[in-house]
Protein backbone atom coordinates (compact mmCIF):
# COMPACT_ATOMS: atom_id res chain seq x y z
CA UNK A 1 0.00 0.00 0.00
CA UNK A 2 1.42 3.35 -1.08
CA UNK A 3 2.33 5.50 1.97
CA UNK A 4 -0.66 7.93 3.22
CA UNK A 5 -0.25 11.76 1.96
CA UNK A 6 -3.51 12.87 3.79
CA UNK A 7 -4.92 12.57 7.03
CA UNK A 8 -7.89 10.81 5.69
CA UNK A 9 -5.93 7.96 4.57
CA UNK A 10 -3.63 8.07 7.87
CA UNK A 11 -7.45 7.42 9.70
CA UNK A 12 -8.24 4.81 7.03
CA UNK A 13 -5.17 3.00 8.29
CA UNK A 14 -5.29 3.46 11.94
CA UNK A 15 -9.18 1.57 11.51
CA UNK A 16 -8.22 -1.30 9.34
CA UNK A 17 -5.56 -2.26 10.93
CA UNK A 18 -7.83 -2.53 14.53
CA UNK A 19 -10.60 -4.17 13.25
CA UNK A 20 -8.03 -7.05 12.08
CA UNK A 21 -6.14 -7.25 14.69
CA UNK A 22 -6.79 -9.29 17.43
CA UNK A 23 -7.46 -13.27 17.93
CA UNK A 24 -10.42 -13.89 16.31
CA UNK A 25 -12.36 -15.91 18.86
CA UNK A 26 -12.54 -17.61 22.02
CA UNK A 27 -14.01 -20.88 22.15
CA UNK A 28 -17.19 -19.50 21.25
CA UNK A 29 -20.64 -20.42 22.47
CA UNK A 30 -21.06 -22.70 25.44
CA UNK A 31 -21.83 -26.60 23.78
CA UNK A 32 -25.87 -26.67 23.60
CA UNK A 33 -27.27 -28.75 26.78
CA UNK A 34 -29.67 -31.38 26.03
CA UNK A 35 -31.26 -30.12 22.78
CA UNK A 36 -27.62 -30.69 20.62
CA UNK A 37 -26.77 -28.72 17.87
CA UNK A 38 -30.49 -27.57 17.72
CA UNK A 39 -29.80 -27.96 14.02
CA UNK A 40 -33.11 -29.71 11.97
CA UNK A 41 -34.04 -30.04 8.14
CA UNK A 42 -35.18 -26.55 6.95
CA UNK A 43 -35.56 -26.83 3.35
CA UNK A 44 -35.42 -29.97 1.14
CA UNK A 45 -35.35 -28.58 -2.77
CA UNK A 46 -35.05 -31.16 -5.69
CA UNK A 47 -32.76 -29.16 -8.29
CA UNK A 48 -32.79 -32.40 -10.60
CA UNK A 49 -30.85 -32.32 -13.63
CA UNK A 50 -27.60 -34.39 -15.16
CA UNK A 51 -24.23 -35.21 -13.66
CA UNK A 52 -22.90 -36.15 -9.94
CA UNK A 53 -21.59 -34.04 -7.37
CA UNK A 54 -18.36 -33.57 -5.30
CA UNK A 55 -17.20 -30.45 -3.62
CA UNK A 56 -20.10 -28.13 -2.42
CA UNK A 57 -18.61 -24.00 -1.39
CA UNK A 58 -20.87 -21.39 0.34
CA UNK A 59 -19.50 -18.27 -0.14
CA UNK A 60 -21.20 -16.01 3.19
CA UNK A 61 -20.44 -12.99 1.76
CA UNK A 62 -22.97 -13.18 -1.23
CA UNK A 63 -25.08 -15.66 0.41
CA UNK A 64 -24.74 -17.98 -2.71
CA UNK A 65 -23.65 -21.94 -2.94
CA UNK A 66 -21.75 -23.30 -5.50
CA UNK A 67 -22.17 -26.92 -6.23
CA UNK A 68 -19.94 -29.02 -8.93
CA UNK A 69 -22.23 -31.16 -11.05
CA UNK A 70 -19.77 -33.26 -13.00
CA UNK A 71 -19.59 -31.12 -16.30
CA UNK A 72 -20.64 -27.59 -15.32
CA UNK A 73 -21.22 -25.83 -11.55
CA UNK A 74 -24.78 -24.69 -10.27
CA UNK A 75 -25.03 -21.81 -8.75
CA UNK A 76 -28.29 -20.85 -5.83
CA UNK A 77 -29.00 -18.85 -3.25
CA UNK A 78 -29.54 -19.26 0.56
CA UNK A 79 -32.55 -21.15 -0.14
CA UNK A 80 -31.74 -23.06 -3.35
CA UNK A 81 -33.19 -21.19 -5.88
CA UNK A 82 -31.11 -21.56 -9.03
CA UNK A 83 -29.24 -18.17 -10.32
CA UNK A 84 -26.91 -19.05 -12.80
CA UNK A 85 -24.51 -21.87 -13.79
CA UNK A 86 -20.87 -22.07 -14.78
CA UNK A 87 -20.53 -24.35 -17.95
CA UNK A 88 -17.81 -26.26 -19.38
CA UNK A 89 -16.27 -27.40 -16.15
CA UNK A 90 -15.48 -30.76 -17.55
CA UNK A 91 -15.07 -33.47 -14.41
CA UNK A 92 -15.18 -30.22 -12.29
CA UNK A 93 -14.53 -30.96 -8.13
CA UNK A 94 -14.10 -28.18 -6.39
CA UNK A 95 -14.47 -24.21 -6.56
CA UNK A 96 -12.72 -21.18 -4.95
CA UNK A 97 -13.23 -17.40 -4.42
CA UNK A 98 -10.77 -14.73 -4.31
CA UNK A 99 -13.46 -11.90 -3.49
CA UNK A 100 -10.77 -9.08 -3.46
CA UNK A 101 -10.67 -9.81 -7.26
CA UNK A 102 -13.80 -10.56 -7.98
CA UNK A 103 -13.05 -13.61 -9.29
CA UNK A 104 -14.18 -18.01 -9.44
CA UNK A 105 -12.18 -20.76 -9.93
CA UNK A 106 -13.42 -24.66 -10.64
CA UNK A 107 -11.04 -27.17 -10.60
CA UNK A 108 -11.72 -29.33 -13.68
CA UNK A 109 -10.57 -33.22 -12.89
CA UNK A 110 -10.76 -34.28 -16.80
CA UNK A 111 -10.21 -31.36 -18.71
CA UNK A 112 -6.61 -31.04 -16.24
CA UNK A 113 -7.99 -27.07 -16.15
CA UNK A 114 -9.40 -24.21 -14.23
CA UNK A 115 -12.12 -22.20 -15.09
CA UNK A 116 -11.76 -18.33 -13.74
CA UNK A 117 -15.31 -16.78 -13.88
CA UNK A 118 -16.54 -13.61 -12.79
CA UNK A 119 -17.82 -13.54 -9.44
CA UNK A 120 -20.84 -11.36 -10.27
CA UNK A 121 -22.05 -12.29 -13.27
CA UNK A 122 -20.55 -16.06 -13.22
CA UNK A 123 -18.92 -15.51 -16.82
CA UNK A 124 -16.26 -17.45 -17.93
CA UNK A 125 -12.92 -15.21 -17.99
CA UNK A 126 -10.28 -17.58 -19.37
CA UNK A 127 -9.32 -21.23 -18.77
CA UNK A 128 -5.84 -22.27 -17.33
CA UNK A 129 -3.80 -25.04 -17.98
CA UNK A 130 -2.78 -27.07 -15.02
CA UNK A 131 0.48 -28.41 -14.32
CA UNK A 132 -0.39 -31.58 -12.75
CA UNK A 133 -3.01 -34.31 -13.90
CA UNK A 134 -6.40 -34.66 -12.03
CA UNK A 135 -6.91 -31.49 -10.13
CA UNK A 136 -9.34 -31.87 -7.23
CA UNK A 137 -9.13 -29.68 -4.71
CA UNK A 138 -8.98 -26.30 -5.09
CA UNK A 139 -8.75 -22.89 -2.96
CA UNK A 140 -7.79 -19.41 -2.51
CA UNK A 141 -4.92 -18.63 -0.44
CA UNK A 142 -5.54 -15.20 1.01
CA UNK A 143 -1.50 -14.42 1.77
CA UNK A 144 0.44 -15.45 -1.29
CA UNK A 145 -2.99 -13.96 -3.37
CA UNK A 146 -2.60 -17.15 -4.87
CA UNK A 147 -4.79 -20.34 -5.65
CA UNK A 148 -3.75 -23.65 -5.71
CA UNK A 149 -5.12 -27.11 -6.97
CA UNK A 150 -4.23 -30.41 -5.64
CA UNK A 151 -3.63 -33.00 -8.26
CA UNK A 152 -4.76 -36.22 -7.78
CA UNK A 153 -3.02 -37.95 -10.55
CA UNK A 154 0.35 -37.17 -10.24
CA UNK A 155 0.58 -36.30 -6.54
CA UNK A 156 1.46 -32.55 -6.66
CA UNK A 157 -0.12 -28.76 -6.06
CA UNK A 158 -0.36 -26.60 -8.53
CA UNK A 159 0.02 -22.13 -7.95
CA UNK A 160 -1.51 -20.19 -9.62
CA UNK A 161 -1.74 -16.40 -9.80
CA UNK A 162 -5.29 -15.42 -8.19
CA UNK A 163 -5.25 -11.78 -10.79
CA UNK A 164 -3.34 -12.65 -13.84
CA UNK A 165 -4.12 -16.58 -13.93
CA UNK A 166 -0.59 -17.61 -14.51
CA UNK A 167 0.78 -21.04 -13.53
CA UNK A 168 3.83 -19.91 -11.20
CA UNK A 169 4.91 -23.20 -9.83
CA UNK A 170 4.19 -26.05 -8.73
CA UNK A 171 4.58 -28.62 -5.63
CA UNK A 172 5.98 -32.26 -5.19
CA UNK A 173 3.80 -33.53 -2.43
CA UNK A 174 4.84 -37.26 -1.86
CA UNK A 175 1.05 -38.40 -1.57
CA UNK A 176 -2.26 -38.23 -3.10
CA UNK A 177 -3.43 -35.21 -1.75
CA UNK A 178 -7.34 -34.72 -1.08
CA UNK A 179 -8.96 -31.57 1.21
CA UNK A 180 -7.00 -28.54 1.99
CA UNK A 181 -6.76 -25.89 4.01
CA UNK A 182 -4.82 -22.14 4.22
CA UNK A 183 -4.18 -20.63 7.58
CA UNK A 184 -4.46 -16.98 6.17
CA UNK A 185 -0.88 -16.59 7.16
CA UNK A 186 1.31 -18.69 4.70
CA UNK A 187 0.28 -22.05 5.71
CA UNK A 188 -1.84 -24.49 3.66
CA UNK A 189 -2.57 -28.15 5.29
CA UNK A 190 -3.72 -30.72 2.92
CA UNK A 191 -4.72 -34.34 3.19
CA UNK A 192 -2.44 -37.12 1.32
CA UNK A 193 -5.23 -39.68 1.19
CA UNK A 194 -2.94 -42.61 0.38
CA UNK A 195 0.01 -41.95 3.39
CA UNK A 196 -2.45 -41.07 6.05
CA UNK A 197 -0.53 -38.11 6.61
CA UNK A 198 -1.04 -34.14 6.58
CA UNK A 199 1.31 -32.29 4.62
CA UNK A 200 2.21 -28.77 5.64
CA UNK A 201 3.22 -26.06 2.67
CA UNK A 202 4.40 -22.40 2.28
CA UNK A 203 2.44 -20.82 -0.03
CA UNK A 204 5.28 -18.82 -0.72
CA UNK A 205 7.76 -20.42 -1.06
CA UNK A 206 5.74 -23.32 -2.64
CA UNK A 207 7.51 -25.77 -0.58
CA UNK A 208 6.79 -28.55 1.59
CA UNK A 209 7.74 -27.67 5.72
CA UNK A 210 6.57 -31.13 7.30
CA UNK A 211 4.49 -34.24 6.37
CA UNK A 212 2.88 -35.36 9.57
CA UNK A 213 1.64 -38.53 10.52
CA UNK A 214 -1.97 -38.80 12.00
CA UNK A 215 -2.54 -41.89 13.37
CA UNK A 216 -5.06 -43.36 14.78
CA UNK A 217 -6.32 -41.31 11.65
CA UNK A 218 -6.24 -43.68 8.23
CA UNK A 219 -6.87 -42.60 5.18
CA UNK A 220 -7.97 -38.43 6.00
CA UNK A 221 -9.95 -37.60 2.85
CA UNK A 222 -12.34 -33.85 4.86
CA UNK A 223 -10.47 -30.96 6.50
CA UNK A 224 -11.26 -28.35 8.34
CA UNK A 225 -9.80 -25.48 10.48
CA UNK A 226 -10.37 -23.52 13.38
CA UNK A 227 -7.94 -20.57 12.38
CA UNK A 228 -7.94 -18.87 16.13
CA UNK A 229 -6.98 -22.04 18.48
CA UNK A 230 -4.51 -23.71 15.64
CA UNK A 231 -6.49 -26.82 15.30
CA UNK A 232 -7.58 -28.81 11.99
CA UNK A 233 -10.72 -31.37 11.91
CA UNK A 234 -9.31 -34.56 9.29
CA UNK A 235 -11.92 -36.84 8.41
CA UNK A 236 -10.74 -40.40 8.67
CA UNK A 237 -11.92 -43.56 6.84
CA UNK A 238 -11.92 -45.73 10.07
CA UNK A 239 -14.68 -43.73 11.22
CA UNK A 240 -13.75 -41.15 13.26
CA UNK A 241 -12.83 -37.76 13.19
CA UNK A 242 -9.06 -36.29 14.24
CA UNK A 243 -8.51 -33.12 16.02
CA UNK A 244 -4.82 -31.87 15.32
CA UNK A 245 -2.74 -29.04 16.41
CA UNK A 246 -1.71 -27.18 13.51
CA UNK A 247 1.42 -25.88 14.58
CA UNK A 248 3.02 -29.39 15.45
CA UNK A 249 0.98 -32.27 13.80
CA UNK A 250 -0.08 -33.73 17.14
CA UNK A 251 -3.28 -35.51 17.51
CA UNK A 252 -4.80 -33.70 20.58
CA UNK A 253 -8.70 -35.70 19.82
CA UNK A 254 -10.66 -38.21 18.24
CA UNK A 255 -14.43 -38.56 17.74
CA UNK A 256 -16.27 -41.04 16.54
CA UNK A 257 -18.17 -40.28 13.37
CA UNK A 258 -20.09 -42.41 10.59
CA UNK A 259 -19.05 -44.10 7.26
CA UNK A 260 -18.46 -42.91 4.29
CA UNK A 261 -16.89 -39.35 5.27
CA UNK A 262 -16.09 -36.96 2.54
CA UNK A 263 -16.00 -33.63 3.75
CA UNK A 264 -15.60 -31.47 7.03
CA UNK A 265 -16.31 -28.14 8.56
CA UNK A 266 -15.93 -25.90 11.01
CA UNK A 267 -17.82 -22.78 11.97
CA UNK A 268 -16.31 -20.15 14.04
CA UNK A 269 -18.80 -18.29 15.67
CA UNK A 270 -20.65 -21.52 17.39
CA UNK A 271 -17.51 -23.76 17.84
CA UNK A 272 -18.92 -26.29 15.81
CA UNK A 273 -16.73 -28.90 14.08
CA UNK A 274 -18.66 -31.12 11.66
CA UNK A 275 -18.28 -34.28 9.27
CA UNK A 276 -20.47 -35.59 6.57
CA UNK A 277 -20.77 -39.01 5.64
CA UNK A 278 -22.19 -41.25 2.56
CA UNK A 279 -23.91 -42.85 5.46
CA UNK A 280 -26.75 -39.66 6.18
CA UNK A 281 -24.96 -39.04 8.55
CA UNK A 282 -23.68 -35.06 9.81
CA UNK A 283 -21.73 -35.53 13.18
CA UNK A 284 -21.16 -32.63 15.14
CA UNK A 285 -18.88 -31.93 17.67
CA UNK A 286 -18.04 -28.88 20.31
CA UNK A 287 -14.79 -28.07 21.14
CA UNK A 288 -15.03 -27.13 25.27
CA UNK A 289 -11.45 -26.55 25.33
CA UNK A 290 -8.27 -26.90 22.71
CA UNK A 291 -7.59 -30.57 23.57
CA UNK A 292 -11.44 -31.45 24.73
CA UNK A 293 -14.09 -32.33 22.29
CA UNK A 294 -17.53 -34.01 22.39
CA UNK A 295 -20.01 -34.86 20.15
CA UNK A 296 -23.22 -33.03 20.78
CA UNK A 297 -25.36 -34.01 18.35
CA UNK A 298 -26.14 -36.97 15.21
CA UNK A 299 -27.92 -35.06 12.18
CA UNK A 300 -29.96 -37.40 9.78
CA UNK A 301 -29.76 -36.96 6.43
CA UNK A 302 -29.87 -38.51 3.47
CA UNK A 303 -27.78 -41.28 1.94
CA UNK A 304 -25.33 -40.57 -0.41
CA UNK A 305 -25.14 -36.70 1.17
CA UNK A 306 -21.22 -37.21 1.91
CA UNK A 307 -20.22 -33.48 1.05
CA UNK A 308 -21.20 -30.70 2.89
CA UNK A 309 -20.25 -26.98 2.70
CA UNK A 310 -21.24 -24.51 5.93
CA UNK A 311 -22.18 -20.41 5.80
CA UNK A 312 -20.41 -19.26 9.01
CA UNK A 313 -22.44 -15.90 8.19
CA UNK A 314 -25.70 -17.50 8.84
CA UNK A 315 -24.51 -21.07 10.19
CA UNK A 316 -26.38 -22.73 7.70
CA UNK A 317 -25.38 -25.97 7.12
CA UNK A 318 -25.88 -27.27 2.78
CA UNK A 319 -25.34 -31.06 1.83
CA UNK A 320 -26.57 -32.91 -1.58
CA UNK A 321 -27.89 -36.32 -2.17
CA UNK A 322 -30.23 -37.83 -4.83
CA UNK A 323 -32.04 -41.04 -5.11
CA UNK A 324 -30.29 -44.72 -6.14
CA UNK A 325 -31.14 -47.36 -7.95
CA UNK A 326 -28.85 -50.27 -8.44
CA UNK A 327 -25.63 -50.66 -9.21
CA UNK A 328 -24.34 -51.52 -13.02
CA UNK A 329 -22.70 -55.31 -13.19
CA UNK A 330 -18.90 -55.35 -11.69
CA UNK A 331 -16.12 -55.29 -14.49
CA UNK A 332 -12.41 -55.50 -14.57
CA UNK A 333 -11.82 -52.27 -14.95
CA UNK A 334 -14.91 -51.17 -12.31
CA UNK A 335 -14.84 -54.02 -9.93
CA UNK A 336 -16.62 -52.06 -7.27
CA UNK A 337 -19.20 -49.70 -9.50
CA UNK A 338 -21.28 -47.46 -7.39
CA UNK A 339 -25.29 -47.29 -7.37
CA UNK A 340 -26.73 -45.66 -10.44
CA UNK A 341 -28.29 -42.16 -10.19
CA UNK A 342 -31.88 -41.97 -10.83
CA UNK A 343 -32.66 -39.24 -13.15
CA UNK A 344 -34.29 -35.76 -12.18
CA UNK A 345 -33.94 -36.48 -8.09
CA UNK A 346 -30.78 -34.42 -7.32
CA UNK A 347 -31.69 -32.72 -3.79
CA UNK A 348 -30.12 -29.65 -1.96
CA UNK A 349 -30.99 -30.43 1.58
CA UNK A 350 -30.38 -26.96 3.49
CA UNK A 351 -30.29 -27.19 7.49
CA UNK A 352 -30.73 -24.65 10.40
CA UNK A 353 -30.42 -24.17 13.71
CA UNK A 354 -33.80 -24.24 15.42
CA UNK A 355 -32.47 -21.39 18.18
CA UNK A 356 -30.24 -18.72 17.45
CA UNK A 357 -29.51 -16.28 19.93
CA UNK A 358 -27.09 -13.84 20.46
CA UNK A 359 -23.59 -15.78 20.53
CA UNK A 360 -21.84 -15.18 24.33
CA UNK A 361 -18.14 -15.82 24.76
CA UNK A 362 -17.16 -17.82 27.80
CA UNK A 363 -15.18 -15.56 30.04
CA UNK A 364 -16.93 -12.04 28.69
CA UNK A 365 -17.77 -11.06 32.01
CA UNK A 366 -14.87 -11.89 33.71
CA UNK A 367 -11.99 -11.17 31.21
CA UNK A 368 -12.75 -7.16 29.97
CA UNK A 369 -12.22 -6.40 26.30
CA UNK A 370 -11.38 -2.97 26.90
CA UNK A 371 -10.42 -0.19 29.35
CA UNK A 372 -13.43 1.77 31.11
CA UNK A 373 -12.75 4.91 28.68
CA UNK A 374 -13.70 1.84 25.90
CA UNK A 375 -16.04 0.28 27.69
CA UNK A 376 -18.12 3.82 28.39
CA UNK A 377 -17.62 4.26 24.44
CA UNK A 378 -19.35 0.55 23.68
CA UNK A 379 -22.78 2.00 25.56
CA UNK A 380 -22.43 4.66 22.75
CA UNK A 381 -22.05 2.68 19.51
CA UNK A 382 -24.58 3.43 17.29
CA UNK A 383 -27.50 0.85 17.79
CA UNK A 384 -26.58 -0.57 21.05
CA UNK A 385 -28.83 1.81 22.99
CA UNK A 386 -32.06 0.70 20.94
CA UNK A 387 -31.01 -2.86 19.78
CA UNK A 388 -31.48 -3.08 23.79
CA UNK A 389 -28.40 -5.46 23.84
CA UNK A 390 -25.67 -5.14 26.94
CA UNK A 391 -22.68 -3.74 25.14
CA UNK A 392 -20.54 -6.70 26.54
CA UNK A 393 -22.23 -9.20 24.18
CA UNK A 394 -22.94 -6.77 21.23
CA UNK A 395 -19.02 -6.91 20.85
CA UNK A 396 -18.93 -10.57 21.45
CA UNK A 397 -21.33 -10.71 18.47
CA UNK A 398 -18.92 -8.19 16.53
CA UNK A 399 -16.37 -10.48 17.20
CA UNK A 400 -17.70 -13.67 15.99
CA UNK A 401 -19.22 -11.56 12.39
CA UNK A 402 -15.58 -10.07 12.35
CA UNK A 403 -14.45 -13.06 11.52
CA UNK A 404 -17.88 -14.36 9.35
CA UNK A 405 -16.89 -11.48 7.01
CA UNK A 406 -13.19 -12.74 6.86
CA UNK A 407 -11.92 -9.70 7.56
CA UNK A 408 -8.59 -11.41 8.50
CA UNK A 409 -8.26 -12.64 5.08
CA UNK A 410 -6.71 -9.11 3.50
CA UNK A 411 -5.14 -7.95 7.25
CA UNK A 412 -3.49 -11.21 8.97
CA UNK A 413 -4.66 -12.75 11.78
CA UNK A 414 -3.26 -11.07 14.56
CA UNK A 415 -3.23 -7.44 12.62
CA UNK A 416 0.85 -8.16 11.99
CA UNK A 417 -0.53 -6.49 8.66
CA UNK A 418 0.35 -8.48 4.59
CA UNK A 419 1.09 -6.44 1.78
CA UNK A 420 -2.32 -4.78 1.44
CA UNK A 421 -2.93 -3.71 5.06
CA UNK A 422 -0.94 -1.84 8.03
CA UNK A 423 -0.17 -3.92 11.08
CA UNK A 424 -2.17 -3.36 14.49
CA UNK A 425 -1.91 0.90 15.29
CA UNK A 426 -4.67 2.77 17.40
CA UNK A 427 -7.94 4.34 16.09
CA UNK A 428 -9.45 7.45 17.18
CA UNK A 429 -12.85 7.12 15.29
CA UNK A 430 -15.90 7.78 17.06
CA UNK A 431 -18.63 4.34 17.12
CA UNK A 432 -20.68 6.77 14.28
CA UNK A 433 -17.41 7.61 11.91
CA UNK A 434 -16.87 3.84 12.07
CA UNK A 435 -20.78 2.92 11.47
CA UNK A 436 -20.31 5.46 8.25
CA UNK A 437 -16.94 3.88 6.97
CA UNK A 438 -18.77 0.52 7.40
CA UNK A 439 -21.83 1.39 5.29
CA UNK A 440 -20.19 2.98 2.30
CA UNK A 441 -16.45 2.41 2.56
CA UNK A 442 -15.48 4.27 -1.16
CA UNK A 443 -17.23 7.46 0.00
CA UNK A 444 -13.87 9.49 0.54
CA UNK A 445 -11.47 8.61 -2.95
CA UNK A 446 -8.39 7.99 -0.71
CA UNK A 447 -9.51 4.99 1.07
CA UNK A 448 -10.34 2.61 -1.85
CA UNK A 449 -7.86 -0.15 -0.33
CA UNK A 450 -10.58 -1.41 0.99
CA UNK A 451 -13.04 -4.14 -0.81
CA UNK A 452 -16.49 -3.89 -0.64
CA UNK A 453 -17.67 -4.58 2.71
CA UNK A 454 -21.60 -5.35 2.36
CA UNK A 455 -22.16 -5.70 5.86
CA UNK A 456 -26.29 -6.16 6.67
CA UNK A 457 -27.50 -3.30 8.81
CA UNK A 458 -28.40 -5.29 11.81
CA UNK A 459 -25.06 -6.33 11.83
CA UNK A 460 -23.19 -3.16 11.73
CA UNK A 461 -24.58 -2.46 16.01
CA UNK A 462 -22.28 -5.53 16.98
CA UNK A 463 -19.12 -4.48 14.30
CA UNK A 464 -19.09 -1.59 15.97
CA UNK A 465 -19.41 -2.27 19.28
CA UNK A 466 -16.04 -4.76 18.82
CA UNK A 467 -13.94 -2.30 17.33
CA UNK A 468 -14.43 0.18 19.59
CA UNK A 469 -14.04 -2.40 22.70
CA UNK A 470 -10.68 -3.40 21.20
CA UNK A 471 -9.37 -0.27 20.25
CA UNK A 472 -6.13 1.26 21.98
CA UNK A 473 -6.81 4.19 24.84
CA UNK A 474 -4.86 7.78 23.54
CA UNK A 475 -2.82 7.82 26.45
CA UNK A 476 -1.48 4.83 25.82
Amino acid sequence: MREPRRQSIARYLIFVAVICSVPLVHFAEAAPQGSGSSYQLAQKVVLGGEGGWDYLFADSATQRLFISRGSHTMVVDAEGKVLGDIPKTDGVHGIAVATEFNRGFTSNGRANTVTIFDLKTLQTISEVKVSGQGPDEILYDPASKRVFTFNGRTTDATAIDAQSGEVVGTIKLGGKPEAAQADGAGQIYVNLEDKSQIAVLDSKALTVLNAWPVAPCESPSGLAIDVAHHRLFAGCENKIMAVIDSTNGKVVATLPIGQGVDANAFDPGTGFAFASCGDGTITVAHGDSADHYTVVDTIMTQRGARTMAVDTKTHTVYTVTAEFGPAPAATPQIPRPHPSILPDTFTLLIYRRAQQGAITLPGAASKPTADAGASRALADAPGAASSGADPGTLAAKGKALFSDYRCFDCHGLNGEGTDNAPDLVGTLLSGDQIKAFLQNPDADATTKGMPSFAATSPDLPPLVAYVISIKRPPNR
